[in-house]
């Protein structure tokens, strides 16, 4: 599966990502640190990539324009160790749904 991960999120989320087989980018290098919901919704659809974030403007988005997938994370602000935590103890649920073709989540 292929992934883009919202500036709003570590970097080390999209190597934590390719470590686990997936493709992942994180938007601040494909495009740059100050990219906005719409230019990384615009290259989510132009690579079939899923956006994961911690911004709710993408569910709107999801809804309104469609073309991608996204990932919302509401885990409030955590430090890289216990987002890691907090994100791998949810991940087989994201890969299986994701799997299914679900094209919004929202993980609490």
């Amino acid at each position: 599966m292929r992934f883009l991960v919202d500036t709003n999120l570590p970097p080390a989320l999209a190597t934590w990502l390719i470590a686990r087989g997936q493709e992942a980018r994180h938007a601040a290098v494909v495009l740059s640190p100050q990219a906005d919901d719409r230019a990384i919704w615009a290259e989510a659809i132009a690579t079939g990539a899923v956006v994961i974030t911690k911004d709710s403007d993408y569910l709107d988005l999801a809804a309104r324009v469609g073309g991608a997938r996204v990932v919302l994370l509401r885990c409030g602000n955590l430090k890289l160790a216990p987002f890691r935590a907090w994100f791998e103890a949810r991940w087989p649920t994201v890969e299986g749904l994701l799997d299914l073709g679900e094209t919004a989540l929202e993980l609490r």
